[in-house]
């Protein structure tokens, strides 16, 4: 055992132990452990969180991790075996599959409706969520120059440019490549508009992680379950 760990408290052996067992340590600065597997331990006062569809958070204490899923967050002092930090960083579709299919979930149902402000009093015809992007993208056939808005949560939306004055009436978003296309019902020999937003990675192949706030002590730092 390191010093660390004996001034720590952290257990030497975890030989008898199963993934989610707590161990007590009243008499060290850390007073209670919980086994991770594969000899790994971390402090039991790590808050432990589950998410919901569409990413929501719901807090669920003492659960071992296969039993949360991947997609499951928990705060923890530093990074479990098979968690990803939750920073923002990018990652590939192929490395993490499932995660990238969690993350990509909606919730079912409705609730009640709010009135928010669009970005043009224009007449919106249509309208499309970008999962890779975090972006819904909505298109009009009214306006001068500004027949396409977008906006990342449905709350706040910013006027595009739109690439011609013609009546959209639907768009389409693609993940294979990264675009958005909309087609019009007017125009000559300009009835389609595409768009491929500027990403620092490309959508087709990679994806990226939410960015979690740290708890509010700064101790511990927040961490999705990738399921490997």
């Amino acid at each position: 055992m390191t010093n660390s760990a004996r001034l720590s408290g952290r257990p030497s052996s975890s030989a008898a132990y199963n993934v989610g067992d707590v161990v007590d340590t009243p008499d060290s600065a850390i007073k209670s452990w919980r086994y991770l597997g594969a000899g790994e331990w971390e402090p039991n006062d790590a808050v432990r969180y589950t998410t919901g569809p569409g990413g929501g958070i719901r807090r669920s204490t003492g659960l071992p991790q296969p039993e949360m899923g991947v997609g499951a967050v928990i705060y923890a002092q530093r990074q479990p075996r098979g968690y990803l930090p939750a920073n923002g960083a990018v990652y590939t579709r192929a490395a993490y599959p499932e995660l990238r299919e969690a993350i990509g979930t909606t919730p079912d149902g409705i609730g009640t409706w709010t009135a928010r402000t669009s970005a043009a009093d224009n007449s919106w015809r249509a309208i499309t969520w970008s999962p890779e992007l975090g972006l819904f993208c909505a298109v009009s056939y009214s306006g001068t120059g500004n027949r396409v808005m977008t906006s990342p949560d449905g709350i706040t939306w910013t006027a595009r440019a739109s690439a011609a004055n013609n009546d959209w009436s639907s768009v389409a978003w693609s993940p294979e490549l990264g675009l958005f296309c909309a087609v019009a019902i007017t125009g000559t020999g300009n009835r389609v508009m595409t768009c491929a937003p500027a990403l620092t990675y490309d959508a087709r192949t990679h994806f990226k992680l939410p960015t979690l706030p740290a708890t509010a002590s700064g101790e511990a730092r927040p961490f999705l379950y990738a399921g490997r």
